[in-house]
């Protein structure tokens, strides 16, 4: 005898059998058909009627969604209970849905069929049967952890997130070993699950407040939502003042240490402590008497003391002091590792600034183990759009180019280029990145490309520093370098001229790039046929150099070359002259 909600009749017609392994409908509408399923459940329970085989079988769904429950042919009256106290396992037809009562031979009751719902909630649920997940203990298996741990059809089974929370203690409610501690009718299960689908606290949890808190947030979206934004406005701005309020702190901390630092070093002229000497000293060597105490005087701002090595060290070989210069970068690490430790990527800046100072000394065996020392670091940290990420890209062009391997170089140096153009466009690195590309670059081979990249180094250099720069003067030298490579020799010769006063002013009239700007002048006159020019221009300049590098056998050696380009170019001219004669 088929029964079906109150006061509606089955029309087993149009009905179809309620099967786990079917099409699963989406989790709102089972749950609205098991909350129904439960109501026909309650109704029987009301007319004194215990089902006792509950099972999906039993179970028929009308074509307008309504369940019908079938086959109470086991069913029993529960005023007959004292005659007949107990069932076996022989008397009802599915153990798999059998309470644990109902298997032991215990009493029958109402719990029994809740028990049976419980069951089938489950495997609406999970897509599997209760009875061949749960080992018998008495902890109840949840559905969240038999979906997590057991492969079910996918059109049947819900994520095991989904069923955390509610709907595990609903069904671990209603499959409850002891049948007290169940739900005490059919009713109460299908309240439960209403509450669920309308947001509201489950009776099966808990009631405390941050969990009645989570169900008005959800029942409350748009309130909670507004609540949520202003208290994050709210944090957020607390955050941000507690934050800045320490970065000032620290800020605070670092100018006092420098200011300290600084004070300290010019005290001695101050007080005229160490003599008259001190007072003729220069800055550089005042700097230099200074360094001794860094490792003490701020031992406990190790990261100032780490940007203060970085200006020294940088000073240092900026004035042609080689030794002193990598003397304090291999100070600079060793302190750096004392502070920080041997595998934080903070050491990474000063291994990667050892390695420069190695590269412009010619110590180049010094350099690859340095760089693979600090490119560990950078990919341990995940660093690897970081500045000594491009750094040590552009030294290993570096290197690669003065061992003659100029395709590798280009393709390193590109590299470091793209990675400082898009992080670091305002740093000198990226303009003395541009400026080794530019040398390494095969501008005969690729001159409108070499010509775009000497116009961003210029553009990036005046947007620093304006246009009067080292750096600018870099820039130019590079630009008279490619107008000579297309034979545009009155304009390289026009630039070269304007250039020279100020690279002087810069660097000294002894420094390498003056001479090498001075080679080609020369070239330019020569070429254009003025040759006395040449001479004269030639003959300055050699006897600079002989007076004041005359150890650089490199340059010797070009400036005999040049000469002898010269004198062929006079011999040339003579014969010229004398054939029209």
């Amino acid at each position: 005898m088929p029964r079906c909600g109150p006061g509606s009749r089955c029309a087993t017609s149009k009905a179809s059998r309620w099967t786990a392994g079917s099409s699963a409908p989406p989790l709102r509408q089972r749950l609205t058909l098991f909350a129904s399923l439960c109501r026909v459940v309650a109704h029987a329970h009301r007319q004194l009627v215990v089902h006792q085989d509950i099972k999906p079988g039993n179970i028929l769904v009308q074509a307008e969604g309504t369940p019908c429950l079938l086959d109470f042919g086991i069913g029993r009256i529960l005023h007959g209970e004292a005659a007949d106290a107990t069932q076996t396992v022989q008397r009802f037809a599915s153990p798999a849905y059998a309470a644990p009562e109902q298997i032991a031979g215990g009493a029958i009751s109402t719990a029994t069929d809740v028990y049976a719902l419980g069951a089938i909630l489950f495997e609406l649920l999970t897509g599997q049967r209760y009875s061949a997940v749960h080992r018998g203990a008495d902890a109840t298996t949840r559905p969240s952890h038999a979906a997590a741990s057991h492969v079910a059809p996918a059109s049947v089974a819900l994520p095991a997130a989904q069923l955390v929370g509610d709907l595990d203690a609903i069904a671990a409610r209603a499959l409850a070993h002891d049948p007290a501690r169940r739900y005490g009718s059919a009713d109460l299960l299908a309240d439960d699950v209403d509450r669920y689908l309308a947001g509201w606290p489950v009776t099966a949890r808990p009631d405390g407040e941050l969990y009645r808190l989570s169900k008005w947030i959800r029942r409350n979206r748009v309130a909670s939502a507004a609540l949520l934004a202003a208290a994050l406005a709210l944090a957020a701005g607390l955050g941000a003042s507690l934050w800045q309020t320490r970065l000032a702190r620290q800020e605070a901390q670092r100018a006092t240490a420098i200011k300290d630092y600084l004070v300290s070093l010019f005290d001695a002229g101050r007080t005229n402590a160490q003599g008259v000497e001190v007072l003729d000293q220069r800055v550089i060597d005042l700097l230099d008497a200074s360094s001794s105490r860094l490792k003490d005087e701020l031992a406990g701002l190790p990261e100032v003391r780490d940007e203060i090595y970085t200006t020294l060290v940088e000073i240092h070989d900026a004035n042609g002091r080689p030794e002193r210069s990598v003397a304090l970068a291999r100070e600079r690490v060793a302190q750096a590792e004392q502070a920080f430790g041997a595998n934080d990527p903070r050491l990474a800046p000063a291994l990667v600034m050892l390695a420069g100072v190695s590269l412009n000394h010619d110590d180049l065996e010094a350099i690859p183990p340095l760089l693979d020392r600090a490119q560990a670091l950078l990919d341990a940290a995940g660093a690897r759009a970081s500045l000594s990420q491009a750094l040590i890209w552009q030294y290993r062009g570096a290197l690669a180019g003065r061992l003659g391997k100029m395709q590798e170089a280009t393709a390193l140096l590109e590299r470091a280029v793209a990675l400082l153009r898009a992080r670091f466009p305002d740093t000198d690195d990226y303009i003395t990145a541009l400026f080794m590309q530019i040398q390494s670059f095969p501008a005969r081979q690729e001159p409108e490309r070499a010509h775009a990249l000497i116009g961003e180094m210029r553009t990036a250099v005046r947007a620093r520093h304006g246009t009067e720069h080292f750096l600018g003067v870099q820039a130019n030298l590079m630009e008279a370098r490619w107008l000579l490579l297309q034979a545009h020799y009155s304009e390289a010769l026009a630039l070269l001229r304007d250039t020279a006063p100020r690279l002087e002013h810069f660097v000294g009239p002894w420094h390498p790039d003056v001479f090498v700007l001075r080679h080609w002048e020369i070239e330019a006159l020569l070429t254009l046929g003025r040759i006395d020019e040449a001479l004269a221009l030639w003959q300055r300049t050699d006897a600079h150099r002989q007076a004041q590098v005359p150890e650089s056998t490199e340059l010797a050696e070009g400036f005999r070359a040049l000469r002898a380009q010269i004198d062929a170019a006079a011999r040339a001219g003579a014969s010229t002259h004398a054939a029209s004669q």
